[in-house]
């Protein structure tokens, strides 16, 4: 009976009947209308804190916060882009460095190959030489170095020497205040012994650093054979000054041991100066020491350029954010708050149920907007968890509720029952009265259903005519009474439209739920092959799922059949095998007979023959796609293989047979491939013609009228087979095996077979023999004049691309139900 709340809930105009609006003076007070397994009501006491800040409050505070970290992002980004432009500019002025370096050590190595090359072309040096006098040689090179030390100002000289062929130092020049023999590179003389042939002609350049110097020493041959080597030994640091300039920045260079040996003068040491320093070092190999090379870049201007640049951005992001803080006040009245306060208004029900939201000025602890977004939120949740026309829960509630339950039986066990119902004859109440006539019926057995279950239990829609039960704390044997129960309420159900009767039935499934059963799809899985089961044994039944359940089995198989069909069919695998047509002499046939099968491979690689396969694609309504696919793989190997010559016959199911779209796309490839169709026959099941017989001749007289041709498959199994060698246009009839192995030990079935050969040839239809699996049978069959046959006798299927044989199947009488 409805109270008057009810009713003023339903005369506002806003479907909310199955919301849940908790009183905040009684929060244990609910509808007591509403539907059961209420999900997800949000806690008061964790929203306490939340429920004391007016909306518009926090809605400032919210952006507010969102404002600051936009302020401290902002500092953070000008910072990060400040040190990343840095070490741009510090890799810029690197780079730039190591470029004017190299070009300097060029030219120097230039100007000392020069030298070299006019110090061993000076005859005294070469007969000193040649004659051994060392004597003379230190005379000559003396006077060689300080000529050149005097008059060239491009090399700053350190050593002139002298090698023999096996660069050992002879004598040597040097500049003053040097003893001994000068240092000499050893990776120049290393390099220089590693040479071979003309090689040893080329001169040869080196750097390396002693204790206190970096020298770059160049080497250059004496003579054709080369009978010695002159080594000039030069400090390149004097020619690394003319940096400064090229850079046009202050440069400071030191030794390999960190002496200080140049330093431009407006070089800054302050520290405050705000410069960057950024170093190169000149060496042979990362590895080697060398000279040390630094410049400093002054980033005052761009630092205080980027200053200005964060300080506009900060006061931007002030104005927006206040900016923001104001338009969101707007916003929140116009589209948030005054609709809320609309729906909470609409929502009032009797004294116990305050306006949501409203605000008692006795009250300072009242809540505001957040508390009435919290009820709006919970009311609105229960509407979307809940079916609208029978008001009971919904598919998506009664799934959280079955996980619930599912993981609380793992934990602590218990035995619980899930029953899935699904109606007989609704849609015979839905195509003869309408959509509105289903509807009331739906609502009727809604209220039927709610009569008929415990208070624990939970009965959800889960779409269309299909409903769950979910019966909690429950054995098999209650389970099964609570099903029977329901069926037989369902059963002497009448419902009345429009002066009209109907009685209605329903099949149950039940499973059992406990810890072992597995996850929320399986058993739902199991519940509805289980409610299948019951529709399959005549429905208006009740079927229990038991462990190794045959029938759910099977149902599970074909469903898994169904599956690796559908993804055989994205992924592409099928493919044609071909199994040739043979005279009963056993030749094979004048004009190429050849018949395709489409098997088919499993996502684990094994391949099936059609007949595994096709009762599930028929069953599934996936037999048009998978014929089509069939005679497209075909269409594409005769179209690219040329010399694939004869009759090429297919087999057709009966769905594609009466179906108008598939005889268009066969037509239509057929009319693009530029194949012959007197080259295609097409093999329709004798049972198949029967389905829709009109369809059935029209299929075969429009391709017929194209030229193919059509061979009647497993003749005589049908109720009426002459009665359609009369009526239909056909040119093959193909004997089923049946009648064929049984030829050699049944006088009758040899009988039947000569019969079905006389009156095929009276209609001049050739006779074709299938199952053809030894020479008695062959012999047999041309003794009675069957035209052609086929079967393992002459061979396995093989692949159409290949003459791989079709693999072995597990045999006739394996089980074609597994997946």
């Amino acid at each position: 009976m409805r109270t008057q709340r009810d009713q003023r809930a339903q005369g506002s105009g806003l479907r909310l009947q199955a919301c849940i609006l908790v009183s905040r003076r009684n929060p244990g007070m609910v509808r007591p209308a509403l539907p059961p397994a209420q999900i997800m009501k949000m806690s008061r006491s964790q929203s306490g804190i939340f429920r004391r800040i007016p909306f518009r409050r926090g809605l400032n505070l919210a952006i507010l916060g969102m404002g600051l970290f936009t302020l401290v992002l902002i500092l953070v980004m000008g910072e990060t882009y400040r040190q990343l432009t840095i070490r741009a500019e510090r890799h810029a002025l690197s780079r730039v460095i190591q470029v004017e370096s190299e070009q300097i050590m060029n030219k120097l190595g230039e100007d000392m190959r020069q030298l070299g090359m006019d110090i061993q072309t000076r005859e005294e040096v070469r007969r000193a030489l040649v004659q051994g006098d060392i004597g003379s040689l230190y005379s000559a090179l003396e006077d060689e170095f300080h000529r050149y030390f005097v008059t060239t100002g491009a090399i700053h000289l350190r050593a002139i020497t002298v090698l023999n062929s096996a660069l050992q130092p002879l004598a040597s020049a040097r500049a003053k205040g040097q003893t001994g023999m000068p240092p000499l590179c050893p990776a120049l003389i290393e390099a220089g012994r590693a040479r071979s042939g003309g090689q040893r002609l080329q001169p040869l350049s080196r750097g390396c650093a002693t204790q206190s110097r970096y020298l770059y020493q160049v080497m250059v041959p004496i003579g054709l054979v080369p009978y010695g080597y002159v080594v000039v030994s030069a400090d390149p640091s004097y020619n690394l000054y003319a940096l400064e300039s090229t850079l046009d920045r202050p440069v400071r260079i030191r030794a390999p041991n960190g002496q200080l040996l140049y330093q431009s003068q407006d070089w800054s040491t302050d520290t405050d100066d705000k410069r960057v320093v950024v170093r190169y070092r000149l060496a042979p190999d990362p590895e080697a020491r060398g000279l040390q090379i630094a410049s400093q870049i002054r980033l005052h201007g761009f630092q205080q350029q980027l200053n200005e640049i964060e300080y506009l951005i900060l006061v931007l992001s002030i104005v927006a954010t206040l900016f923001t803080m104001a338009f969101a006040h707007f916003v929140a009245r116009k589209i948030i708050l005054d609709p809320l306060h609309e729906l909470s208004a609409q929502l009032r029900r009797s004294d116990a149920y305050q306006r949501l939201g409203d605000r008692r000025e006795a009250d300072d602890s009242s809540p505001f907007e957040f508390a009435e977004l919290q009820e709006l939120y919970e009311a609105l949740h229960d509407m979307a968890m809940t079916d609208p026309l029978t008001q009971l829960p919904n598919r998506m509630r009664f799934e959280q509720k079955l996980q619930r339950l599912i993981e609380r039986t793992r934990r602590e066990g218990g035995q619980h029952a899930l029953c899935y119902l699904d109606l007989d004859q609704f849609k015979l109440v839905n195509d003869s009265c309408g959509h509105a006539a289903g509807d009331a019926l739906l609502k009727r057995l809604a209220e039927l259903f709610r009569e008929q279950i415990r208070t624990t239990d939970t009965f959800a829609r889960m779409g269309g005519d299909e409903f769950a039960l979910l019966l909690e704390n429950c054995s098999d044997d209650g389970a099964m009474r609570i099903a029977e129960q329901i069926r037989r309420a369902v059963e002497k159900f009448q419902f009345v439209w429009k002066e009209r009767h109907f009685c209605i039935g329903i099949s149950i499934g039940v499973v059992p739920i406990r810890g072992r059963n597995g996850n929320m799809n399986h058993i739902l899985g199991l519940a509805d092959a289980a409610c299948y089961v019951a529709k399959q044994q005549g429905r208006n039944r009740v079927h229990l799922y038991r462990d190794n359940d045959s029938l759910i089995a099977s149902r599970r198989a074909s469903t898994q059949w169904a599956t690796e069909i559908q993804a055989a069919l994205d992924e592409d695998r099928f493919m044609l095998y071909v199994q040739p047509v043979y005279d009963c002499s056993g030749e094979p046939s004048n004009d190429g007979f050849n018949e395709v099968l489409l098997w088919m491979e499993r996502s684990d690689g094994k391949r099936f023959p059609p007949a595994r396969f096709l009762p599930y694609a028929s069953k599934f309504n996936l037999g048009v796609e998978i014929d089509k696919r069939a005679f497209s793989l075909l269409m594409t190997h005769l179209q690219s293989t040329p010399e694939a010559a004869g009759i090429w016959s297919i087999n057709i199911s009966a769905p594609s047979l009466c179906d108008d779209s598939f005889l268009k796309f066969v037509v239509d490839r057929i009319d693009a491939s530029g194949i012959d169709p007197a080259r295609l026959v097409f093999e329709v099941n004798e049972s198949a013609t029967t389905a829709d017989f009109p369809r059935s001749r029209k299929f075969i007289a429009t391709l017929r009228g194209m030229g193919c041709r059509f061979a009647l498959d497993d003749f005589g199994t049908g109720l009426s087979s002459f009665t359609h060698l009369q009526n239909l246009d056909i040119d093959y009839i193909k004997i089923d095996g049946s009648f064929v192995s049984r030829i050699l030990r049944s006088e009758i079935d040899l009988q039947l077979l000569e019969a079905i050969n006389r009156v095929a040839h009276a209609l001049h239809i050739k006779s074709v023999a299938e199952g053809v699996e030894n020479e008695l049978v062959l012999h047999k069959l041309a003794a009675i004049g069957i035209d052609l046959a086929q079967g393992y006798l002459f061979g396995r299927p093989r692949a159409l691309d290949s003459e791989t044989p079709a693999p072995r199947t597990e045999g006739k009488d394996a089980d074609a139900g597994e997946a």
